[in-house]
């Protein structure tokens, strides 16, 4: 293997790179032989001169059949986030270890071969957007346009294209798979492909967000939405449901937050006295809170505030990305956790890893420290969320203020009925709550023959399931499923509990 020192940005040449070496992994008792290659690609700005350079690493085998290998595209999310859990954690030929739900120790960090790597079934490239990880603009002006919900999924379907078009993946099997923010870009980018007369056979939404419309304008659907992972969260720590099962809890909790719940939220203050309370009540005893602190916040239940408020008189507070997390709380009487429990606990161990990893094992040595975060400041115009709806959506308003790819699904489905999604929950996850994740797809409008075409799966740990090796295990076993299924197949793969409202 060669080694590829690179210039640092400024002085980097307007070319591709790569540079790739020869592993293997033991996955299901077979030994695969693998390359992996770090490498970037370089992308036009709207000028058609060089804008950004985007990183990736890529794991292929040979086919074992003759036939084409299938190909998948990871990417995490944001905006603004490197592609380093994804690649570190989840379906890779090499995993991270780090403490499950827990504080991972400093340095040194052990990174190992993965049992559970997708590479048995699929080639796999992971992404880092642009300005994220390793992938660098060649100008500051070149930002404009790459950063915004459009400008991004244009730029991840020319990567898409070029890096098919390098090595001679075209009739490769396609596969999509986006975390968070990456969902609705996934959503997105596979219409997007769709229309250039490019089918993706399957798209993976790993906790996902298609409508940021509802967080944006804390929407009552917004709250509904997060009902059911509060209430789950609260067995878990004990403050409420002794005696019953995960499963039973979350489905007692959809059909609450569907009902009387949705009600009190729509009723606003018109709503009686004697309802209030009786709501109140009910809601505090779902989600293990205090009756007047719920109907003090008009039933509006923030996650930070909630991560907060479950372990208040144990000064504890909760993880965002997954509740089962727990930190100390320097500020017992604050509204608000002071800080990312699971963040803070699992960042240096990716960090540290990404740029080791990158640089000594696979050999791609920029002079730069690998961005662990995109440094976007998207609450400052620097992030375009607007997005254009396809020309299938019925709507008066051509382009929407913020990020909202459910159009973009349904067009893509009715047009490609052929396409496989499966929608990956963590029932722990309070950033992409699993209910608000099941009420977008029922959300698509789209022909009853067409809703088998999508199936979901859950998995008892947050945001990325796949911190948990035993959710990992799971993980993989139903993304296996999923590629060498057929459409027609979903259905037996799906987990998702029909609601009754009875």
């Amino acid at each position: 293997m060669t080694h590829i020192e690179l210039p640092a940005p400024a002085q980097a040449p307007a070319q591709d790179t790569a540079v790739t070496s020869r592993h293997s992994v033991t996955v299901d008792g077979r030994l695969i032989d693998y390359d992996a290659t770090a490498g970037s690609i370089v992308l036009d700005d709207r000028h058609g001169e060089p804008g950004a350079s985007v990183f990736y690493v890529a794991y292929t085998a040979e086919s074992v059949d003759g036939k084409p290998r299938p190909l998948s595209f990871f990417f995490n999310g944001g905006p603004g986030s490197p592609t380093t859990f994804l690649l570190l954690a989840s379906v890779a030929p090499v995993r991270l270890l780090t403490a499950d739900a827990a504080p991972t120790a400093a340095a040194p960090y052990g990174l190992v071969e993965n049992p559970h790597s997708l590479i048995d079934r699929s080639d796999l490239v992971f992404i880092d957007a642009p300005g994220t990880g390793f992938s660098t603009f060649f100008s500051e002006s070149a930002k404009r346009d790459f950063w915004g919900t459009d400008e991004d999924v244009r730029a991840f379907a020319n990567f898409i294209k070029r890096y098919l078009s390098v090595n001679d993946r075209w009739n490769s099997p396609k596969y999509i798979v986006g975390e968070s923010y990456g969902t609705m870009r996934g959503a997105a980018l596979t219409r997007v492909l769709q229309d250039q007369d490019i089918a993706i056979n399957g798209l993976v939404l790993i906790s996902s967000i298609l409508n940021f419309g509802e967080r944006i304008a804390r929407t009552d659907q917004h709250y509904i939405g997060l009902l059911p992972s509060y209430a789950v969260t609260a067995r878990y720590h004990g403050k409420a449901h002794a005696g019953l099962d995960l499963e039973t809890v979350a489905e007692r909790a959809r059909v609450f937050a569907r009902g009387e719940f949705a009600y009190a939220l729509a009723s606003g203050d018109s709503l009686d006295e004697g309802q209030r309370r009786e709501i109140a009540r009910r809601t505090a005893e779902l989600i293990g809170l205090d009756a007047d602190f719920v109907s003090g916040s008009h039933f509006r239940i923030e996650p930070d505030r909630y991560c907060k408020a479950l372990l208040r008189d144990q000064q504890a507070i909760l993880g965002f990305y997954d509740a089962r997390f727990l930190g100390d709380d320097l500020d017992p009487v604050g509204a608000s956790s002071g800080y990312r429990v699971d963040t803070v606990y699992t960042g240096s161990a990716f960090h540290t890893v990404a740029n080791d990893y990158i640089r000594h094992t696979l050999g791609y040595r920029p002079r730069e420290e690998r961005k662990h975060h995109g440094k976007i400041r998207i609450h400052e115009n620097e992030w375009d969320w607007s997005h254009a709806l396809p020309d299938s959506a019925v709507n008066f308003w051509r382009r929407l203020p913020y990020a909202n790819s459910i159009s973009d699904l349904a067009h893509v489905l009715v047009r490609h009925p052929g396409l496989k999604v499966l929608v990956a929950n963590g029932y722990y996850d309070l950033c992409t709550p699993f209910f608000q994740a099941e009420f977008d797809i029922d959300h698509l409008l789209i022909p009853q023959r067409l809703r088998g075409n999508v199936a979901f799966t859950y998995y008892t740990a947050g945001h990325m399931m796949y911190l948990s090796e035993e959710n990992l295990a799971a993980l993989k076993v139903d993304l296996a499923r999923f590629v060498d299924g057929e459409v027609s197949e979903l259905p037996a793969l799906d987990t998702r509990p029909a609601l009754a409202l009875a």
